[in-house]
């Protein structure tokens, strides 16, 4: 369950990041096509000519900002990315909870008791209806995601001097050819991965 529940919580979190991203974006469209309009509603057409615009191109300027703004604020509206992002950001600090309190339990595993699973259980279950979920479209891209991060943390804490983005180039490249020849889905010893892994970056 612990490690059920770091998954989550890295998938909440990437699911988090991505749509406070896409809010970001979409509030500065709305910001630019604003201050793009309200620049040449309050210009001087006749000024305009120092800096090589007519009173034409500037209404067509006005035209398009505002078109933006329309649109960008009924996708604003429409999608409400800013609540799902928060959704998430609720999600993932609860399976964060969880996954704290099942380290503490099995920091004292021999004291461990039915009582404290079907606690946990019960727990987890309640966290399933209580927040929202991962999306199924996303899940195998957002848990292939979260094992590339778990894999190069592990890697980074007995080589912390090797580029982790050299590193998951040279992994990226093994496991392809791999997967190419058909090869079973073996994962090698981390020590090896480490090991060979290590060597190409340095």
């Amino acid at each position: 369950m612990e490690r059920v529940s770091d998954m989550l919580t890295s998938m909440h979190a990437m699911l988090r990041d991505g749509y406070n991203l896409r809010a970001m974006l979409l509030d500065g469209s709305l910001m630019l096509g604003a201050a793009t309009l309200g620049t040449f509603a309050l210009a001087d057409f006749s000024s305009l000519g120092a800096f090589s615009v007519n009173a034409d191109t500037a209404r067509v300027v006005m035209a398009v900002a505002s078109c933006l703004i329309f649109v960008a604020s009924v996708v604003a509206y429409k999608v409400d990315w800013r609540a799902r992002a928060n959704e998430h950001g609720r999600a993932c600090a609860a399976y964060g909870r969880l996954k704290l309190k099942c380290r503490g339990l099995l920091s004292r595993a021999e004291q461990l008791t039915q009582d404290d699973v079907r606690e946990l259980s019960r727990e987890y279950a309640s966290l399933g209806e209580a927040h929202i979920s991962v999306p199924d479209a996303q899940f195998v891209a957002l848990k292939a995601a979260h094992e590339r991060k778990v894999f190069l943390s592990r890697c980074l804490s007995r080589r912390p001097f090797v580029s982790a983005r050299l590193l998951a180039c040279v992994m990226w490249w093994r496991h392809s050819r791999a997967g190419m020849r058909d090869e079973a889905p073996h994962e090698p010893e981390i020590r090896e991965e480490i090991d060979e892994g290590g060597k190409n970056p340095s």
